[in-house]
C-alpha cells in the first residue's frame, strides 16, 4: 500500500537567528559548540532531550577511554575531553583506572549533566532543549538557510549560516538528499541501567548470570559490562544485553527496541530477585533512550578504512587520534570481536574461553596509537553543513574503533572549528583548510601529533 501524503503550506515564524546551529546535544554536538563560540562564532545548539550529554547522561554510559599512547607514554587527546575529566575530578565525580584500558575513566554522569551546561554557558553558546529537528528550510533555489523545529511553541525556522549536523543519525544530511549509506549488519544497540542495594554481587557476576540463567526470562545468552558509579557505594551501572536485527534510524525499529530493552532490563531484575534474594537491589535508572551503537552513515570526502586504522597510517588532515581497539558487536552469534592494537584478536562469548587469534598480517607492526581525519566528516555535497558523530563515513572495522566518545569529542570539536574556518574564510564546507583547524585545535589544547 503506498504512504498517504498530505501537503499543505506552512506560514512559519522565524525564532531565532544565529551564525552555526548545532543539531544535537551529544557531548560531540556541545564541543563542536563550544569551540565555534570560543572563537567568535555566533552558536546555538538544538537538543531534543532535557540535558545534554547524549548516550553519556542520557544512556548512562559511564566510562571514557584512554587519553594516552598504547605505551602510556604520551598523552594524545586533550581540548575539551581533557577539560571535562579535569571538572569532574575536581568534585570527586571521576574514578581513574590507569591500569584497566577498558575503564580507564568512570563518571558520574549525572554530574557530568551539569557541568556541560556551565562549559555551555560560559564559551556564550545559546542553548535550546526540548527542540526537536523537523525539516531543513531552503530558499526558492533550493540553498539551505535554516531548519525547521518543534518545541513548546509549535513549529518555527532558526535561520543560520552554518550547520552542524550530530544527530547521530545524520537527520539533516538526509533531507538534504546527501548520500547516506547503511552496513548490513549495524551493530546492535544496548540498554543501560543503574541498580542500587547490591552489597555483594559484583559486574562479572552479573554477567554470568546473564548467561547461565537469561533464557528463563527470555533472553540471549549475551554479553554486558557494567562499572561501578562513582559516590555511590552499592550502585552499579550495567549494559546487560543486546536488542538485535533493529534499524535504529527506523521509527518503528526504534521503538521495538526501546520497549524490548526494557523488558531485558526487568528479565535482569527478576533473575536478581530469584537468584539473589537477600540482595536488597533496587532498580533506581532506566536509560532515557537505548544506546545505539551505529544506524545511517553519510558519504564523505574519505571513507576511512580498518586496515589503516588498526596499522596507524598517518593522514594530513587528522584531526582525532585513538586507542580504543576495534570492537564488533554482530546480530547473529552473541559474539564480541575486538582487533588490538598489539596485534591480537579476541572472540568472547558468555560463559565460555575466549578465541585468541592475531590479525596482523606479515610485514605489519602494532601501533602505538591511530588517526582519524577531517575528510570522513565533511560531506561531499552539502555547502553548509559538516557532519560530527557516529555518522562518519568508516567502514566495519575502523567504525568499531572510532565510534566511542573520547573519539567523538575530537571530532565534535573539529567540527566545530571548520565551522569558523568556513565562515571566517567565507569558502564551503568542502573547501575548508585542514591545517588551519589544526593549528587552532593545537591553540585550543588539544593534541594535535
Amino acid at each position: 500500500m503506498d504512504k498517504k501524503r498530505i501537503t499543505r503550506t506552512l506560514d512559519l515564524p522565524v525564532i531565532a537567528e544565529t551564525e552555526l546551529l548545532v543539531l544535537g546535544g551529544s557531548c560531540t554536538g556541545v564541543f563542536a559548540a563550544v569551540r565555534a563560540a570560543k572563537l567568535g562564532i555566533r552558536t546555538m545548539i538544538v537538543e531534543k532531550q532535557n540535558s545534554f550529554g547524549g548516550v553519556a547522561t542520557q544512556g548512562l554510559v559511564t566510562v571514557w577511554h584512554p587519553i594516552t599512547t598504547m605505551d602510556d607514554t604520551k598523552q594524545i587527546i586533550g581540548g575539551l575531553t581533557d577539560e571535562v575529566l579535569q571538572r569532574l575530578r575536581r568534585i570527586g565525580a571521576l574514578e581513574e583506572h590507569p591500569e584497566n584500558r577498558a575503564i580507564s575513566f568512570v563518571m558520574n554522569t549525572e554530574e557530568l549533566k551539569i557541568e556541560l551546561d556551565i562549559l555551555i554557558k560560559e564559551a556564550g553558546v545559546t542553548p535550546m532543549l526540548h527542540t526537536f529537528y523537523s525539516a531543513p528550510y531552503t530558499d526558492d533555489a533550493g540553498d539551505l538557510k535554516g531548519v525547521i523545529v518543534a518545541n513548546k511553541d509549535g513549529l518555527g525556522i532558526i535561520l543560520a549560516d552554518r550547520f552542524v549536523d550530530a544527530t547521530g543519525d545524520g537527520d539533516l544530511l538526509r533531507d538534504l538528499d546527501c548520500e547516506t549509506w547503511k552496513p548490513s549488519d549495524p551493530q546492535p544497540p544496548t540498554p543501560g541501567m543503574k541498580i542500587a542495594g547490591l552489597k555483594n554481587v559484583t559486574e562479572p557476576m552479573l554477567i554470568k548470570l546473564v548467561g547461565e540463567h537469561g533464557s528463563e526470562v527470555g533472553l540471549n545468552p549475551d554479553r554486558g559490562w557494567g562499572t561501578n558509579v562513582p559516590g555511590a557505594e552499592d550502585m552499579l551501572f550495567f549494559a546487560p544485553t543486546h536488542v538485535y536485527h533493529v534499524d535504529c534510524a527506523d521509527p518503528k525499529d526504534l521503538t521495538y527496541a526501546e520497549i524490548e530493552s526494557r523488558r531485558h532490563i526487568r528479565a535482569v531484575m527478576d533473575l536478581l530477585r530469584k537468584y539473589y534474594p537477600d540482595e536488597k537491589a533496587a532498580l533506581c535508572a532506566v536509560d532515557a533512550y537505548i544506546g545505539i551503537r551505529e544506524s545511517r552513515h553519510v558519504r564523505c570526502l574519505k571513507q576511512l578504512k580498518g586496515e589503516e586504522l588498526l596499522v596507524g597510517k598517518h593522514f594530513d588532515d587528522a584531526v582525532a587520534f585513538g586507542t580504543y581497539p576495534v570492537d564488533l558487536h554482530t546480530n547473529e552469534d552473541f559474539a564480541l570481536t575486538w582487533y588490538y592494537l598489539d596485534g591480537s584478536k579476541v572472540i568472547r562469548r558468555n560463559g565460555q574461553p575466549d578465541e585468541v587469534t592475531t590479525w596482523l598480517k606479515p610485514g605489519q607492526k602494532p601501533t602505538n596509537f591511530y588517526q582519524i581525519p577531517l575528510s570522513c566528516v565533511i560531506p561531499r555535497n552539502t555547502p553548509r553543513v559538516i557532519a560530527a558523530g557516529r555518522m562518519l563515513d568508516a567502514d566495519t572495522a575502523a567504525f568499531g574503533a572510532a565510534r566511542v566518545m573520547v573519539n567523538l569529542n575530537q571530532l565534535g570539536e573539529a567540527a566545530g572549528i571548520a565551522v569558523y574556518d568556513s565562515l571566517n574564510r567565507s569558502v564551503d564546507i568542502q573547501s575548508v583548510d585542514a591545517g588551519n583547524v589544526r593549528e587552532l585545535l593545537k591553540k585550543g589544547g588539544s593534541l594535535i601529533q
